[in-house]
């Protein structure tokens, strides 16, 4: 009996213990159920961040495009815009509203009284006597005003036909002086003998100026090269020397070596 109840407690145990395996191996299933869960949750999770990452880059994209698109914009905008360098007045204007404007074109003239500045044209037998900033007395005579300016630029290039150089004199404002005023310019320098013709005995001929000479008691057109003009008065560098006889007001239908009976000089 002894044996047999030491038995039955072995067997008792064995049942426990059998009983506890599978309890335990139930455990480990249920556990490798929720690793399986956890995996799948991991999965899809970091397809979602990859699904956010791409969302991402996708909305960077389409800000860089949207900035791309306004930085255009602006930039035609700006096209339209055209802002002047200085203050000033439109005194013409070269183009319409709604033409269409081509690189270089002019579209309109502006002029400032606060901004001016004399054109003259130097002789090269004077121009070594000109130097940047050197101060120079300018001469309106239509107002009769008298101005000191400053030598602001010298064209390093002289005219091939009258041989003179631009001089760029800045003047300062005066109440009464307007752009486009006659103004002369006295430049210290060597002296020089020129000779000067009315500016009525000018005449051009297919082109080219010249005057009629007076050879006897006919008209012979004779070309010139013409400098600066001063009044009514043109400086002459060829084609009529000190001493010849000029028409000093030629009719129109004048023809060469036509025969005068009378004539100016």
């Amino acid at each position: 009996q002894q044996a047999t109840a030491s038995i039955d407690q072995a067997s008792q145990g064995v049942s426990q213990a059998t009983a506890g395996i599978a309890q335990a191996q139930a455990g480990i299933n249920q556990a490798k159920a929720g690793i399986t869960r956890s995996r799948a949750a991991l999965a899809q999770a970091q397809a979602q961040i990859k699904q956010a990452a791409a969302g991402v880059n996708q909305a960077r994209t389409q800000v860089q495009q949207a900035q791309a698109s306004k930085s255009q914009v602006t930039a035609n905008l700006d096209y339209g815009i055209v802002t002047a360098p200085f203050n000033g007045v439109v005194t013409r204007r070269q183009t319409e509203v709604g033409a269409m404007a081509g690189t270089g074109q002019p579209l309109v003239t502006l002029e400032s009284v606060d901004r001016l500045r004399l054109s003259v044209g130097v002789p090269e037998s004077t121009i070594s006597h000109v130097r940047i900033g050197q101060l120079v007395q300018v001469r309106f005579d239509a107002i009769d005003l008298k101005l000191t300016g400053r030598v602001s630029q010298v064209i390093p290039a002289a005219d091939p036909i009258s041989r003179n150089f631009v001089v760029k004199i800045s003047i300062p404002a005066a109440p009464s002086l307007l752009p486009g005023m006659f103004g002369r310019a006295e430049l210290t320098g060597s002296e020089r003998t020129i000779l000067q013709i009315p500016r009525t005995a000018i005449v051009e001929r297919t082109g080219i100026k010249g005057v009629f000479q007076l050879q006897g008691d006919r008209a012979i057109f004779y070309p010139v090269t013409l400098g600066n003009s001063q009044g009514e008065q043109v400086e002459v560098y060829s084609g009529v020397k000190q001493g010849n006889r000029i028409i000093l007001n030629p009719p129109t239908n004048l023809k060469e070596s036509t025969t005068l009976v009378t004539s100016s000089s």
